[in-house]
């Protein structure tokens, strides 16, 4: 079900629970009842279809992500995924080797 009907479902309802409040309110009933039951029913309803969906931003850095990898790959660092994968791959050679030994020194 698509978010705008959702929201008309929403709407629907309340509308409906606002006149079934109003015909219990037009009975004999004091001032005073009458006005705590809007209230209480305002509050409910406002806070109840008020609200927005949440949302999940996931960001990551590409610098730490790399700096991260780089000491996952140094001599220091125990074995692991990523020292076998490099290994194995056609990457393995002198240059990135010696990047990685400068990198992992500081």
């Amino acid at each position: 079900m698509a978010q705008s009907q959702h929201k008309l479902v929403g709407l629907a309802k309340f509308c409906e629970g606002y006149k079934q409040v109003c015909a219990i309110l037009t009975k004999q009933t004091s001032m005073k009842t009458k006005a705590t039951l809007l209230i209480i029913f305002q509050f409910l309803f406002s806070t109840a279809f008020g609200q927005k969906e949440p949302t999940i931003n996931i960001t990551y850095s590409k610098l730490l992500a790399t700096y991260d990898f780089i000491q996952k790959l140094s001599d220091n660092y125990p074995d692991n995924e990523c020292k076998q994968l490099f290994q194995s791959s056609k990457f393995r050679t002198p240059a990135p080797q010696d990047f990685v030994r400068k990198q992992a020194r500081g």
